[in-house]
Order: C-alpha cells, then sequence, then structure tokens
C-alpha cells in the first residue's frame, strides 16, 4: 500500500504507464483512475465482510442462547419451563391421572 502510494505520487506510475500505453488524449489519468477504482472495490468488500461477520455473530450468539435455555430445562416437573410442560402444552405429550401413582 505504502509502495504504491509513493510511486503514484512521486509520477514513475505516470511515467511508466506513458511508455506503456502512449500519449492519451484525455485529460484524466487512467492509471490513477484504475488504482482508485480498486481501493474504492477493496474498501467495499470490508464493508461486505464486516456486515457479514455481524450477522455471523448474531445468529451465534442467538443458537448460543437457545442451547443454553435448553440444557438449563429440567425434563421432567410441574415447572412451567419443563419440556414435559412445554410439550403438554403444545399438544406432544397428554397429561393422564394415575390412580396408581403416589
Amino acid at each position: 500500500g505504502l509502495f504504491l502510494f509513493l510511486v503514484t505520487q512521486s509520477g514513475v506510475a505516470d511515467r511508466a504507464a506513458l511508455r506503456l500505453v502512449g500519449p492519451l488524449h484525455e485529460a484524466e489519468n487512467p492509471l490513477a483512475e484504475t488504482f482508485e477504482m480498486v481501493h474504492m472495490m477493496i474498501f467495499l468488500l470490508l464493508v461486505v465482510l464486516l456486515f457479514q461477520a455481524t450477522a455471523v455473530l448474531r445468529v451465534c450468539a442467538g443458537v448460543s442462547a437457545q442451547w443454553t435455555r435448553y440444557e438449563r430445562t429440567r425434563a421432567f416437573g410441574d415447572s412451567q419451563e419443563s419440556f414435559e410442560s412445554l410439550f403438554v402444552k403444545e399438544g406432544f405429550l397428554k397429561k393422564v391421572p394415575n390412580s396408581a401413582a403416589p
């Protein structure tokens, strides 16, 4: 990055482009425009990657919280947070009175 900056600011790149491409009739320097375009593309790629990393972090935090809740939930019991109560509430299980139970 620093080397490229020094080469473009010192004019070495412009002289090399003039030798390779020849004289240009346009007012803009195509080499500088190309460097600027590449710089903007790298910056936008960085921004996209940061947004993706933020999205992955949020999803992972949600999954971690869900699994933590599962790990702390009791399997059986009268608590509203037990798996048994949750399955009864969702209709997967039915509580049937057992007269032989203590």
